[in-house]
């Protein structure tokens, strides 16, 4: 057998492979009863067929609406993703340990911002959000309940605006909700001491 013929038989036994891995089933919904691990050695066969370019495209055509939506939030500050490893962080970080998302859920419902400073609230919401699949209006909904009273209730009455617009705005509010609160504790205090 020649190298051609070699390089041809192979070519052809990586195309049966490729073609076997590209069913409908290999679309990751991110769904407690499918095993990441096994869909990710599929998914890495496929990419390794595909060239550099086409990657992270490849990438996100086999992802369902849960997992696209929590790569969607975690898009890095230059807007786009420059490799597909850094996809592959993200998924890892969400779906590698099977009860990651449960423990997320747990500690995002307990999650509140108390004395948090804003920027540091939204960046745990937004890993919490990442990690427990939390997206769309529930989200929005969630953040407005798990803000403090004194932003929550300057921005409640803008739930049809966008995640992010709800973000700024509570960062509009965040410096008057800080005063009324400093205003209200001055006012306790001044009737502990009569």
């Amino acid at each position: 057998m020649t190298d051609t013929a070699e390089m041809q038989a192979l070519r052809t036994v990586l195309t049966q492979i490729a073609d076997k891995t590209t069913s409908s089933k290999d679309l990751f919904e991110g769904e407690p009863d499918e095993d990441y691990k096994e869909w990710k050695d599929g998914i890495l066969l496929d990419l390794s067929l595909v060239s550099e370019g086409a990657r992270i495209r490849t990438l996100l055509s086999r992802l369902g609406r849960r997992p696209k939506a929590i790569v969607a939030a975690n898009i890095p500050i230059a807007g786009s993703f420059s490799a597909v490893n850094e996809i592959w962080t993200i998924l890892d970080g969400t779906y590698g340990d099977n009860e990651r998302a449960t423990r997320a859920r747990i500690e995002f419902n307990r999650f509140y911002q108390k004395g948090l400073a804003l920027s540091e609230f939204n960046q745990k919401f937004d890993i919490l959000c990442a990690q427990a699949g939390i997206t769309g209006d529930v989200r929005k909904d969630m953040y407005i309940a798990k803000l403090n009273q004194d932003i929550s209730d300057r921005i409640i009455l803008h739930r049809d605006k966008t995640y992010q617009q709800l973000k700024e705005l509570a960062s509009l509010a965040a410096p008057y909700a800080e005063r009324a609160y400093k205003s209200r504790q001055k006012g306790q205090g001044k009737r502990q001491t009569r």
